[in-house]
């Protein structure tokens, strides 16, 4: 029962990559980034990874940004940890809620669910 649960909101995890992603292009494109597109694709799609993929997104990102403007490579990196606080701390609580599951327990579950249904819970 637990597993399908899980097997339920990993669906759900299917849409966080293009929302998070989508948000980027969005706030980027406001604080007026460069290479917003880019940026946002390498952010998106590193975000399907659990726990290590924001960071891996982050870092290409933020090595871009730099060499244009310095500055904007801070505010870029203020996003990625508000980016982190959503991944390991609000995210966690709200599939725990709808699971029933306590946020450890979906962290804890989140890589064995991933391995056992792939991508999109299948």
């Amino acid at each position: 029962m637990c597993i399908r649960y899980l097997a339920d909101s990993s669906l759900e995890n299917c849409w966080i990559p293009l929302i998070i992603g989508l948000i980027c292009f969005v706030l980027l494109g406001f604080a007026n980034m460069p290479y917003v597109l880019l940026v946002s694709v390498i952010v998106g799609v590193t975000n399907v990874i659990p726990f290590f993929g924001p960071f891996i997104g982050a870092i290409p990102s933020a090595f871009l940004i730099l060499l244009s403007d310095p500055m904007k490579c801070l505010y870029f990196l203020i996003y990625v940890l508000l980016q982190q606080f959503d991944g390991n701390i609000l995210g966690p609580k709200i599939l725990g809620d709808s699971t029933g599951l306590s946020s450890f327990w979906v962290l804890f579950f989140h890589p064995a669910v991933w391995r056992t249904y792939g991508l999109c819970g299948e």
